[in-house]
């Protein structure tokens, strides 16, 4: 018989222990040491932000056929109200459980982000012109500009790891007109694409399989990684827009 049959290895490959495999899905996404005030702050934010979205959707049918460019939405509407009623079933609840009606509803400045929600629910008396934007529908454009702007960048930084680079200046050309819907601040990103965009362009024109310069591929690398932690640093501290008071409040909310 072998002696490597009867000889203990040198390394056991078993693991002496099992472990068993951590699963997060059935995880809530706020964590439960948050104190119950600031998880109920977020939950009527989550659902009247949802119901301002129906509302929203309710608004634009009934204009589409008082203008006859929509015939029959009968089965439409009422199944977007009786959304709607589900979630007032839900805000009642949550109502139920709040303290202080009032100043919850000053806290967190629903009157103003959620105006439709508000005065489907008789919280606002005073009739708003509720066809303007409201400050959280300007939120959520605004951060689907970042979201766009985000992808965009990185599109570039992937397209940089190929080996051919035919497809880089038109996704320079993309992100050009993203950072050009922006604020100021981007203004400096188109600057510095418009310095080099021909070149980039024009090097790609004179090669059947074209691949940037080092010194090309650095600078888009530089580009990119600048543009996604501007973006980045705008989503975290929400400076741009009226919703990063409120989160500032549930801040405060956390540590009373």
């Amino acid at each position: 018989m072998s002696r490597l049959t009867q000889t203990p290895p040198l390394i056991s490959i078993r693991p002496s222990r099992i472990l068993q495999v951590e699963r997060h899905v059935d995880d809530p996404i706020l964590p439960q040491r948050e104190n119950k005030q600031i998880r109920l702050a977020l939950s009527f934010l989550d659902t009247f932000a949802r119901l301002e979205f129906i509302l929203s959707k309710v608004d634009r049918l009934e204009k589409w056929q008082l203008q006859g460019n929509l015939k029959d939405a009968t089965g439409l509407m009422e199944h977007l109200q009786t959304l709607a009623e589900e979630l007032v079933i839900t805000i009642q609840s949550l109502w139920n459980q709040c303290a202080d009606k009032e100043q919850l509803v000053e806290t967190l400045d629903l009157k103003r982000l959620y105006p439709r929600g508000c005065h489907y629910l008789l919280l606002s008396n005073k009739h708003q012109d509720l066809t303007s934007t409201t400050d959280v529908q300007a939120h959520y454009f605004h951060m689907a500009l970042l979201n766009q702007i985000y992808a965009t960048a990185f599109q570039v930084l992937q397209g940089l790891n190929l080996k051919n680079h035919k497809y880089i200046p038109y996704q320079l050309a993309l992100l050009y007109q993203c950072v050009n819907q922006q604020e100021v601040k981007y203004q400096a990103y188109a600057l510095r694409i418009e310095e080099q965009f021909s070149e980039i362009k024009s090097h790609t024109k004179r090669h059947d399989v074209p691949l940037l310069t080092e010194f090309h591929i650095t600078w888009l690398q530089k580009l990119a990684q600048d543009i996604i932690e501007q973006v980045m640093q705008e989503i975290q501290t929400g400076s741009t827009t009226k919703m990063g008071e409120v989160a500032q409040k549930l801040v405060r909310l956390n540590k009373e």
